[in-house]
């Protein structure tokens, strides 16, 4: 979910919102908004969904980006080359 978004749900969350009121504003599903902030909100954070923090801790659980295939294999990457 990109940082817009998450900032547009912890605004609406400080307006006190609910999870299906936040879901509606931003069409989608409230099980989407409700696994956003159970996700990105720990226990320390007094119930206060943060989208910077929230944001950060997305990143941080994807961790390294995989390498493509087609860069790791040359051979592979000609062929495809070759029917381009």
């Amino acid at each position: 979910m990109p940082l817009l978004k998450r900032t547009r749900i912890a605004t609406l969350r400080e307006r006190r919102l609910g999870v299906r009121e936040i879901a509606l504003r931003l069409e989608r599903s409230p099980s989407t908004v409700n696994r956003e902030m159970r996700r990105n909100s720990l226990p320390h954070d007094n119930g206060i969904y943060d989208a910077d923090l929230a944001h950060h801790r997305s990143l941080e659980r994807n961790g390294r980006p995989r390498r493509v295939k087609l860069a790791a294999d040359p051979e592979l990457k000609a062929e495809v080359q070759a029917k381009l």
